[in-house]
């Protein structure tokens, strides 16, 4: 059975896998330990509800459990963004920010287009001082949410601690003549 195979969940469980991440980031960590149960009890070879679990017995005090679960849902699934992702956090919570920066670059080449694993490299890139790679990474936010203001200024944030003036002072213009001209368009379209 090729990786991917063994990634792929029925519907139910696949449904109940969203659930799972969902509870996770709205910090409802029983329920979301009874959801990886689920999984886990029908798939106890799913790399990612191993990782997730682990993460939720982490952030539920159960470390060295959550760690061994993280590492053996790692060592099934080496291609998934969420193992990767998932082992940052863990190595993150551990204050060892080069290697969660490892994870998420990692992360990033299995999902180069995911805003969390987006965000949260950048945040690690400015707190380790990595500059080129930071405007990298905020151009690439920038390019996938345009239409956010923060994507923006965080970009324009990137260039000036970057030592990039011109380009700061660009970003900003480039941002205020796309703000007029969407506030001309919303006039016209409301007085017509």
């Amino acid at each position: 059975m090729s990786r991917l195979q063994k990634r792929a969940l029925p519907s139910k469980e696949s449904s109940l896998f969203k659930d799972l991440l969902s509870l996770y980031e709205t910090r409802q960590l029983k329920k979301g330990l009874k959801t990886a149960d689920q999984i886990l009890k029908k798939f106890p070879e799913h790399g990612e509800s191993l990782c997730m679990k682990g993460l939720i017995l982490t952030h539920m005090g159960k470390r060295d459990d959550g760690l061994d679960l993280v590492k053996k849902g790692m060592r099934l699934d080496l291609t998934s963004h969420i193992c990767w992702h998932v082992f940052g956090l863990i190595q993150k919570g551990e204050k060892n920010y080069e290697e969660a920066l490892k994870s998420y670059t990692q992360a990033l080449r299995f999902d180069k287009d995911n805003l969390n694993i987006l965000r949260d490299t950048a945040q690690l890139q400015t707190q380790l001082r990595l500059f080129d790679a930071l405007v990298e990474t905020r151009y690439a936010l920038l390019r996938l949410r345009p239409n956010l203001r923060q994507n923006w200024l965080a970009l324009a944030v990137a260039y000036h601690l970057n030592g990039n003036l011109v380009q700061t002072k660009n970003i900003l213009e480039h941002y205020e003549t796309a703000l007029r001209v969407r506030a001309c368009l919303f006039l016209f379209v409301t007085c017509s």
